[in-house]
């Protein structure tokens, strides 16, 4: 899709995103921005991730973009609040969750697309933020789950098999 960014109203999301070093996170923030498109209607773009030392837009502006532009990306739905999830403070902008619906209000945008998009990552990008941390990464756990119904039945077998013996030898 193709349109603008509107850098003033971006919102910062508390999140982790992988490190240099394997097992290790980077603590920062998602930069939720406000995108108009060219054929009218605004949708929220999760452009990447800034380290918690980048929050400010003033430290990053080589990762503005400014002007015409298209933006690449898979579509998400806002995501709900758990109850191990701190509630949002718009006042003081933390926010903890990407709450569509939440953000757009809290930056006055109006009428949102109920989605937002996940930016790509871009090919030799060294500006922040980056976008591209969305994983998908969909476990094939299926012959571990056979394993573990198999032996629960095979248990179950035996454990009616004692019962059952047990019932047809017992002296009356």
């Amino acid at each position: 899709m193709s349109g603008h960014f509107l850098n003033d109203k971006e919102t910062l999301v508390h999140g982790l995103a992988p490190g240099e070093t394997p097992g290790r996170a980077l603590q920062g923030y998602y930069v939720i921005t406000p995108f108009i498109r060219d054929d009218g209607g605004t949708v929220l773009v999760n452009r990447g991730f800034v380290p918690t030392e980048l929050k400010a837009q003033g430290d990053r502006t080589s990762g503005l973009i400014e002007g015409e532009t298209a933006v690449t990306g898979i579509l998400r739905a806002s995501e709900p609040r758990t109850m191990f999830v701190p509630a949002p403070d718009p006042v003081r902008g933390e926010w903890f969750n990407r709450d569509v619906a939440g953000i757009a209000a809290a930056r006055g945008l109006g009428d949102v697309a109920p989605y937002l998009v996940e930016a790509d990552a871009v090919a030799g990008q060294t500006s922040w933020p980056r976008g591209g941390q969305l994983r998908v990464d969909l476990p094939n756990n299926h012959l571990q789950y056979a394993f573990t119904w198999f032996g629960i039945a095979a248990c179950l077998v035996g454990v009616f098999g004692v019962f059952a013996w047990r019932r047809l030898h017992e002296p009356a």
